[in-house]
């Protein structure tokens, strides 16, 4: 299988979790979500999906991240889950906010699924989707003309 055939696969094994399973129904109950990576991508190349979202309707509750917390580890599959305050803790490279790291085992592949949820100020929101957005068209520029070049005979 060609990295492509593997970006393929991993995106619509996502997609059944995050549509199929309910987890954007159930994360939407929390606040506003984003889907960002290389899920948003599409240039998946291992089992990860990174998920930015603002808590409704207060974006620096701890009691309502933890109640979320609560209520993901009731979801059937979910191995392990791992509290991070960067509020507290700032680390370069990383955003400022709450953070679980997930793993999910959906019985059909190894190692499980890595969920990286992150509950953020509205501005580093706003920056994730603009860096995806914008690193999308390049991408998708940078595809267009490699498989054009490719396409016109010696």
């Amino acid at each position: 299988m060609n990295a492509v055939e593997i970006a393929d696969r991993l995106h619509r094994e996502a997609e059944e979790i995050i549509y199929e399973r309910g987890l954007d129904e159930f994360l939407c109950a929390y606040g506003r979500v984003l889907y960002t990576g290389s899920y948003a991508l599409n240039l998946m190349v291992w089992p990860d999906i990174d998920i930015h979202m603002i808590l409704e309707p207060d974006p620096f509750s701890l009691d309502a991240f933890f109640k979320m917390g609560k209520a993901i580890a009731k979801i059937e599959g979910v191995i392990s889950l791992k509290f991070n305050n960067f509020f507290r803790r700032q680390v370069e490279e990383l955003p400022e906010g709450f953070y679980w790291g997930v793993r999910l085992d959906t019985g059909t592949r190894q190692p499980p699924w890595k969920l990286d949820i992150w509950a953020t100020a509205a501005e580093i929101l706003a920056e994730n989707e603009t860096w995806t957005t914008e690193y999308g068209r390049r991408s998708l520029k940078r595809h267009a003309s490699s498989s054009l070049k490719s396409s016109i005979p010696c």
